[in-house]
């Protein structure tokens, strides 16, 4: 399967379509969210060959001593396919290269 990977925070439409692809959609508070997205470290959004919004993921804490991956979201008909693998891998290697 091909896609592509951007580094870069979803949009807070992005995050609230993939969260409730998954069924977060009635545990999220996407008011806060529009407040947490931007105070995240970075991040990752992932599309599909026909530029499909397939999965994202992000980084948050406080860019010395503490990073964690967090919101590692695939849509359903895309998972199973790598496209968390390697959203994590290219999170890690963000820490591996940024962390202190």
């Amino acid at each position: 399967m091909k896609y592509q990977i951007e580094n870069r925070l979803p949009s807070l439409s992005e995050y609230e379509f993939l969260c409730r692809s998954v069924g977060w959609g009635d545990i999220m508070n996407f008011t806060a969210a529009a407040t947490a997205l931007p105070r995240s470290i970075t991040g990752i959004v992932v599309l599909s060959a026909d530029n499909d919004l397939i999965g994202m993921g992000r980084i948050v804490g406080d860019g010395a001593i503490y990073y964690y991956i967090q919101d590692i979201v695939v849509a359903p008909a895309y998972q199973k396919r790598g496209v968390g693998t390697a959203i994590l891998t290219q999170l890690c290697d963000y820490i591996r290269r940024e962390a202190p």
